[in-house]
């Protein structure tokens, strides 16, 4: 058997189950779970470090049950809740797992690539269908998961890993231990982790009795400094109170009233909004349903320009925290506000001074969330509806953060406007997400208006294109045009021959 080296309790049931079946690997094969890695100014949680002899695996373990779909971007779960790729991220972690081996181990450190990142699922029994290259070697199933771990192990990696065995694993034991999860607080159950950042950690949860209903949980730690505990807690209650009051708009969940978990946490729990994330919300086929995406568009930004009204900062806008409710009329909600910033305090002050990864964020927050303003939130969200409407991938717009935009050459859009409302589409999003230099971009609620606009001017031209009827080739009747090109027109028809 492997040795199992386990700092503290498991978060899940799903984790204790993976260490058990990961403890059959080969005896000289070593399994560490839970630690944090340390990366400037935050740290990243691992579930489990495996040893072998050619490799070490990083393994992200989720506790995920039914079809799960996806692609390099994004997975959507069985119930239809979307998160961006465990996968990408795992292997955003390895690389830095590798630095930090590297360092303490430095014959690895110039002898090549030597961690790999995966995720490993311990409830699903069908392989997830995720068009991502890295899934055939990185996606593993819990029944035959070490089979698989060590047929990867014998291809590549690098010898000098079995080794310089006990050197890594006393460079990785010595990480410090991951938080703690908890299994309940009150009377409701902890059944996943979301996100922890520094004084705030974002749980799902169920409720006692009603399964069927989950919650989100900001857990505020009031012990960072025991001697300011009243202090925060009443400075989190001010943060809970400005959500409450930011429903009013229509545009956030629902915020429950906060209430004190021991005399260290402060809680505050949310509604998950129903309705879809734009991640999974289905694209527009035709004209008249590019009408309603440019309107759900025009929405977005106009309820981002509210929040901003009530002097809230997002700062973590992604195609996963915008909800579609309804699209006629248009009803959208923003989710995901454990990053926010309300006046000018943060819900966590220590996540000012934090860099992020996050590729929809604007270039200033790669230095840290204390430089985010309204109009990097609008840069956030334009980025999103042009990856959306595009049509192409984010990975191939911008690769991370401090990557510069490549404007897509080739837009989705083309085939519903006109040359001219493309080109004034295009037009728009530059000056969104690239703006020339010493150009201020505009505002939210200016894109709002000149998308809805557009879509009025769209409108105007598709009812000015009266196809129906006509016959083409003699044989084709029309029923109606689906999307113009630069070079042809679509229509649905039908053969008058069959």
């Amino acid at each position: 058997m492997a040795q199992l080296v386990s700092a503290g309790p498991f978060a899940t049931e799903g984790e204790r189950r993976a260490a058990s079946i990961l403890q059959q690997l080969p005896e000289n094969w070593v399994v560490i779970c839970n630690k944090m890695l340390p990366k400037g100014d935050r740290s990243y949680e691992i579930d489990f470090i495996v040893i072998g002899n050619r490799w070490v695996f990083l393994l992200d373990e989720k506790s995920w049950s039914g079809k799960i779909l996806g692609n390099d971007q994004l997975w959507v779960r069985a119930d239809g809740f979307s998160i961006r790729s465990p996968l990408a991220k795992a292997d955003y972690v390895a690389k830095m797992l590798a630095g930090h081996i590297g360092w303490k181990v430095t014959p690895l450190k110039e002898s090549g690539y030597f961690v790999r990142g995966g995720v490993l699922l311990s409830v699903a029994e069908q392989f997830p269908q995720i068009h991502d290259s890295r899934a055939a070697n990185g996606i593993f199933l819990l029944g035959n998961v070490c089979e698989r771990l060590q047929s990867v192990d014998s291809q590549g990696g690098n010898p000098l890993v079995g080794q310089w065995h006990s050197q890594i694993s006393t460079a990785l034991v010595d990480l410090s231990n991951r938080p703690q999860v908890p299994r309940r607080i009150e009377s409701l159950t902890i059944y996943d982790a979301v996100a922890i950042r520094p004084g705030v950690r974002l749980f799902n949860a169920r409720m006692d009795g009603n399964s069927d209903k989950p919650l989100q949980l900001m857990v505020y730690d009031l012990t960072k400094d025991p001697l300011d505990s009243q202090a925060l807690y009443e400075f989190y209650m001010h943060e809970g109170v400005a959500l409450q009051k930011l429903y009013a708009t229509g545009f956030v969940p629902l915020v429950n009233i906060p209430f004190r978990w021991s005399d260290d946490f402060l809680v505050l729990p949310i509604m998950p909004p129903s309705g879809k994330p734009l991640s999974i919300y289905p694209l527009p086929e035709t004209r008249e349903e590019f009408v309603q995406e440019l309107l759900l568009v025009a929405a977005c930004f106009k309820a981002l320009d509210q929040i901003h009204a009530h002097n809230v900062l997002h700062r973590a806008i992604g195609s996963d925290t915008v909800y579609v409710q309804s699209i006629q009329p248009v009803k959208i909600v923003f989710t995901n506000f454990y990053a926010a910033r309300v006046g000018t305090s943060s819900i966590a002050p220590s996540l000012d001074a934090l860099s992020i990864e996050d590729p929809y964020a604007a270039i200033d927050l790669a230095i840290g969330y204390g430089f985010a303003t309204a109009e990097t939130d609008t840069f956030s969200l334009a980025l999103v509806f042009l990856e959306r409407l595009s049509g192409v991938s984010l990975a191939n717009i911008r690769a991370n953060v401090e990557s510069d935009v490549v404007f897509p050459q080739q837009q989705r859009w083309t085939s519903f406007l006109s040359n001219e409302l493309a080109s004034e589409l295009s037009t728009l999003f530059k000056e969104s997400i690239m703006p020339e230099k010493g150009a201020k971009p505009p505002s939210a609620k200016e894109i709002a208006t000149r998308l809805n606009d557009l879509a009025r001017r769209l409108r105007v031209e598709i009812q000015g294109d009266t196809v129906e009827g006509i016959l083409l080739d003699k044989r084709y009747k029309v029923h109606r045009l689906l999307g113009r090109g630069t070079m042809a027109n679509t229509y649905l028809a039908s053969d008058n021959d069959f």
